[in-house]
């Protein structure tokens, strides 16, 4: 590009500026304001970067920004439900083996029918507690628990 210097000398009028400065649209500014480097424009103005790639806007940036928030946040909420129907699984597999331990608990059990029961009538709850004698609205209650 041609660079002229435009004087104020009446000496000089604008009809000697070159033709090819005119034609010259390369670096040419949207104002028509030719002698006007691009490098004295602003930087809102610029619309593009020093390796002169156009820039994006401002608009585009907070769509993707937006589009991988909603992204990310679609995967947390999928995450937390995974883990709880894996706890809700892990939950209701302890309840069932707990059930069954009740079942066999209690098809394991020896009954005895005790006929003399001065003997056992002597003894406390605790001691007959852990010698596993139990009384029959005992076993009961620990078998509806």
């Amino acid at each position: 590009m041609v660079k002229i210097r435009i004087c104020r000398d009446s000496a000089m009028a604008p009809s000697v500026i070159p033709a090819v400065a005119m034609s010259d649209t390369f670096n040419s500014n949207a104002s028509g304001r030719f002698w006007k480097d691009k490098s004295m424009q602003p930087a809102r103005a610029k619309t593009k970067d020093s390796s002169g790639v156009k820039k994006k806007k401002a608009y585009e940036r907070s769509q993707k920004l937006k589009e991988k928030r909603l992204a990310i946040k679609d995967l947390t909420q999928q995450l937390k439900a995974d883990i709880e129907a894996q706890s809700n699984r892990a939950r209701a597999e302890r309840k069932k083996a707990k059930e069954r331990r009740m079942e066999n608990e209690k098809s394991s059990m020896v009954i005895q029918r005790i006929s003399r029961v001065k003997a056992m009538k002597k003894l406390s709850p605790h001691a007959r507690r852990r010698l596993g004698i139990y009384a029959q609205h005992e076993l009961n209650e620990s078998l509806m628990k």
